[in-house]
């Protein structure tokens, strides 16, 4: 009931209204936004050797401010496609069109680059994801009814990613699985092979120093490592629409209905690349590494303090056996907890996060295992963030490399991938 909702209240109009006139059996999924991308970048996705029987949506797509050549370019690349493997419209008015590789492969492709198909600027790949996301989860719920056959996993991808072949091949979810994240590789572009590293050091840190404080949002927010279970793609109402971090407020959401875990194999190489296409990311990161005079004196990443605070206020949270019955008793616990110093940041920043309008919602808890779970859907991936954000202005300045090293980090732990 769950997805059947979610399609005809939820998705976007072009699919909720869209007559599947097609037979098709598939065990697998994957869904790819297009935008400004070779042609050569996109073929080794064809070659993909998998005894799984795959559809793959690709979704061709510009930003409606998009530039004339960023556009040409998109729908030279589209039309190649539509035209080599010999792809047909869905029917007469249709941007969909579909084509069958062969027994194990079949591909829909998206057509929303065109003039007067373009995306809104303000929803970008968020758009163009959900569209893939959303024909695919309507392609598996009429599979289920029809056929009574089960797709485990919605995998949602980028261009810039090279597949393994054992890509498809991971378990299904288990109980209470919402997604799971595949283990990543930058490979740099010549000449920010310095930025690169600088900057996934800065990714493997953070989501390390979150999982060394016990946060259950300890994970990559990168869109192309993600396989979300179908139903709990449903549940959270599927992909925002956003130009950027659609895949951190859509994993956000997800670690809310279920856990989200982070897999140790197959590893996926990413090119890391500049770009302008998203406004934050690897692509817009690079750019501004590189432009750095020296970038081992100028870059800096969060002093490991902030997240010592953090692992002390849910060490503090969790120490209670009951629910804590006023925001003034918490505040005292974590003034036992840590040095007065810090303290007071911490204390000061949870009042700029307003935690004591919270706490009207989480006194009335009626043990201390829902008052836990309570607090941490509200101290989420984005409230974290923006704790770490304020500590770090309040108290603890980000720090360069060198300084790292100094306060005791084994910045070698982190530089390799």
């Amino acid at each position: 009931m769950t997805i059947k909702k979610y399609l005809s209240a939820y998705a976007e109009p072009e699919i909720s209204s869209l007559d599947l006139d097609i037979s098709l059996s598939f065990d697998s999924l994957l869904v790819l936004p297009i935008f400004d991308e070779p042609i050569e970048n996109l073929n080794h996705f064809l070659e993909v050797d998998t005894e799984k029987t795959v559809i793959m949506i690709w979704v061709f797509n510009c930003p409606d401010n998009a530039s004339d050549e960023a556009q040409t370019r998109t729908l030279q690349a589209m039309n190649h496609f539509i035209q080599s493997l010999t792809a047909q419209a869905l029917c007469s008015n249709s941007d969909i069109f579909f084509s069958q590789i062969s027994k194990k492969l079949r591909i829909f492709i998206f057509d929303r680059c065109s003039e007067g198909k373009e995306i809104p600027v303000k929803q970008g790949v968020g758009l163009a994801r959900k569209l893939g996301m959303d024909l695919g989860l309507k392609l598996i719920h009429w599979q289920e009814q029809e056929r009574g056959e089960i797709v485990p996993w919605m995998h949602s991808c980028d261009a810039d990613v090279y597949l393994p072949d054992t890509y498809f091949d991971i378990a299904p979810p288990s109980t209470g699985e919402a997604a799971v994240l595949y283990p990543f590789r930058h490979n740099a572009q010549e000449g920010y092979e310095q930025a690169m590293a600088l900057y996934d050091l800065s990714l493997r840190y953070y989501v390390d120093q979150l999982a060394s404080a016990n946060s259950p949002y300890a994970f990559h927010t990168i869109g192309s490592l993600i396989a979300v279970a179908p139903l709990a793609y449903a549940q959270v109402r599927g992909m925002p629409k956003r130009s950027g971090a659609e895949d951190f407020y859509f994993l956000n959401k997800l670690a809310k209905v279920g856990k989200v875990l982070s897999l140790n194999k197959p590893l996926l190489m990413i090119a890391g690349r500049p770009s302008h296409r998203v406004p934050f990311g690897t692509g817009p990161a690079l750019i501004k590494i590189k432009d750095m005079e020296d970038p081992l004196e100028e870059y800096v990443l969060y002093h490991p303090l902030i997240f010592s605070a953090l692992k002390m206020v849910l060490e503090t949270l969790s120490a209670n056996e009951r629910p804590i019955s006023s925001v003034e008793l918490w505040f005292d616990q974590i003034r036992n907890r840590m040095g007065d110093y810090m303290a007071e940041a911490v204390i000061s920043t949870f009042k700029e996060l307003r935690l004591d309008k919270q706490f009207q919602h989480l006194k009335q808890k009626k043990d201390i295992n829902s008052f836990i779970q309570a607090f941490h859907i509200w101290f989420d991936a984005f409230v974290t963030l923006r704790f770490i954000h304020i500590l770090r202005d309040k108290a603890y300045p980000s720090i360069t490399l060198k300084q790292l090293e100094e306060s005791g980090v084994d910045v070698e732990h982190y530089s390799r991938s």
